[in-house]
């Protein structure tokens, strides 16, 4: 095997920046390239976090749990790696395994915000009510911009019966930092989110109008998401 070139690092790293610059359509390649760069560097864990970065953008998640495991094989204590993992583990539903993962990526020196929010939606799943709320918290505190924290931080009032005023704020919140440029929410979990509170406050009518909303886009949700929504329709009639 050929020694590592620290130029070929260095070519490789400028031809992704540069791919990058030229939109969009060129973030395979560039993740391509990084690729390639981190495989010369494998001791530049900051390349390694582009991949999966760019992994996550491309929503590729094939490729980001090969990833993941092998900077997890040279460090595994490697937050973004953890929460990648941990992340995967949770659309699978495998919740111990999810847990594991994404604790070493929200209890990191430097947390990884959307583990914090996984990690509460975790705790959430499994009534762990008091510690769900505190990563749900803990993720609006690193990032009071991710609109999916002040959801989770809803739902979980919600489901632990707390204060139902700031729950309702918090999925408002939501709403609104979710909106793009037309006012649409752009991610449906808030919509349904939205109906809950709309029941919990005994306004059942502006309720079924959202949960229509909801059915309208039904494709754009996980199979547990849909089970826990159709579920809730069923409470709503």
């Amino acid at each position: 095997k050929r020694a590592s070139n620290p130029n070929d690092y260095h070519v490789n790293t400028t031809r992704a920046f540069l791919l990058m610059r030229e939109g969009e359509e060129n973030r395979r390649a560039a993740r391509d390239a990084f690729v390639v760069a981190a495989r010369e560097r494998p001791d530049i864990a900051a390349t390694q976090d582009i991949v999966l970065g760019l992994d996550i953008s491309l929503n590729d998640t094939v490729e980001a749990e090969r990833h993941a495991r092998e900077m997890l094989r040279r460090n595994r204590k490697a937050p973004l790696a953890n929460y990648v993992m941990g992340s995967l583990a949770l659309q699978k539903g495998n919740l111990e395994e999810a847990e594991m993962y994404l604790r070493k990526a929200a209890d990191a020196a430097k947390p990884v915000v959307l583990a914090q929010n996984d990690l509460a939606e975790v705790y959430r799943r499994k009534k762990r009510f008091a510690d769900a709320e505190r990563y749900a918290r803990a993720a609006i505190k690193t990032n009071p911009a991710l609109y999916v924290a002040w959801e989770t931080l809803g739902s979980v009032l919600m489901d632990a019966k707390g204060d139902l005023d700031e729950a309702e704020k918090c999925i408002n919140k939501a709403c609104s930092l979710s909106r793009s440029a037309d006012g649409k929410e752009e991610d449906v979990r808030m919509l349904i989110s939205l109906a809950r509170v709309q029941v919990a406050r005994g306004d059942k009518q502006r309720a079924r109008m959202t949960i229509r909303k909801v059915q309208g886009r039904i494709k754009e949700l996980s199979e547990f998401e849909r089970t826990e929504f159709e579920e809730f329709v069923k409470s709503v009639r």
